[in-house]
């Protein structure tokens, strides 16, 4: 007669190079990435409060969340039993994710403020569009005021709510990670916040709501990005930490720390030994997964590291 397992013999999914590898496969092959599905923005859900309010309320809320979290795509590819509509909120457990994860975040923190606000989606910068990425491939948060529209940016490390006049007027804001400054401009005409750079168009965020980020948003950026990255942000002093890139397209392993600057990429060629044990060896002896840095982009060395041999190896 065969007993069914409980929770003391139950195998542990996830853990070894073979389950990672199959999660990682699984998710890429997921589900086909679904339409964006947009509402207008409709006049009842104009905040009534002063931009100062919203400011303060905003730049708290963004320094404590990217003080906190990590920007990366790592997670995504390892969760059990993964239902793609619910991924930006299940990846909260690594302390990480994408602009979704992070706008999501933004939603609750602002919600507890009393405050509602409003998931848009917007084009990306050209320097960040790979092949087959949806038109829309970014989301922000929206607080639409009287007089201005405000945005918050935590995925670009924005560390002020962004706050575009209604009467046109454009501003100008410091990009620290993109070391630039974007410029923000509202166009009643076109239903848009348009963005430049140096006084050439750069992307822009469409105001209407989103409804369905993870499905049409999250998930085909994430199975379609051959450089996912891992990046820790400083608030305080307004510059990054630590940062690791998976190079899928290039077929190395990228890495920063600000002790140090960039270090020498890792081949992936480099890793292609006999055991997984002798990979691990080999990816701990280079810089850019050190104890320090896996430690300074907020995770386990160990973990970290069986994750990306698992990458590397499918």
């Amino acid at each position: 007669m065969a007993f069914p397992r409980t929770n003391k013999t139950k195998k542990k999914r996830g853990t070894s190079f073979k389950d990672l590898r199959n999660l990682y496969q699984r998710y890429k092959q997921h589900a086909v990435p679904e339409a964006p599905l947009l509402e207008p923005i409709s006049g009842a859900t104009i905040i009534h409060k002063t931009v100062d309010d919203v400011k303060a309320i905003g730049k708290e809320i963004l320094a404590t969340l990217i003080a906190s979290l990590n920007y990366s795509l790592l997670p995504y590819f390892f969760i059990p039993d993964v239902r793609i509509a619910t991924q930006d909120y299940v990846v909260n457990k690594y302390r990480s994710g994408n602009c979704a994860f992070f706008a999501n975040k933004v939603v609750h923190a602002l919600h507890k403020q009393g405050l509602q606000s409003i998931l848009i989606p917007a084009t990306l910068p050209p320097i960040l569009i790979q092949p087959g990425y949806p038109e829309y491939a970014h989301v922000s948060v929206l607080v639409p005021l009287d007089t201005h529209l405000v945005l918050i940016e935590p995925a670009y490390f924005i560390i002020d709510p962004i706050c575009v006049p209604r009467d046109g007027t454009t501003v100008h804001v410091p990009v620290p990670s993109f070391e630039t400054t974007w410029s923000y401009r509202y166009s009643k005409e076109d239903n848009k916040i348009l963005v430049s750079e140096h006084g050439s168009p750069l992307y822009h965020y469409l105001l209407q709501r989103i409804l369905n980020p993870s499905q049409s948003i999250s998930y085909p950026v994430t199975i379609r990005n051959q450089r996912p990255p891992i990046v820790k942000f400083d608030p305080i002093r307004n510059c990054k930490i630590a940062h690791l890139s998976v190079r899928l397209d290039k077929r190395v392993l990228e890495g920063y720390h600000e002790s140090v600057g960039w270090f020498e990429q890792l081949d992936f060629a480099s890793l292609a030994l006999p055991t997984e044990r002798a990979q691990l060896n080999r990816l701990a002896e280079w810089p850019g997964a050190s104890d320090e840095v896996c430690k300074a982009l907020g995770w386990s060395p160990t973990d970290l590291r069986k994750k990306l041999v698992a990458i590397i190896s499918v």
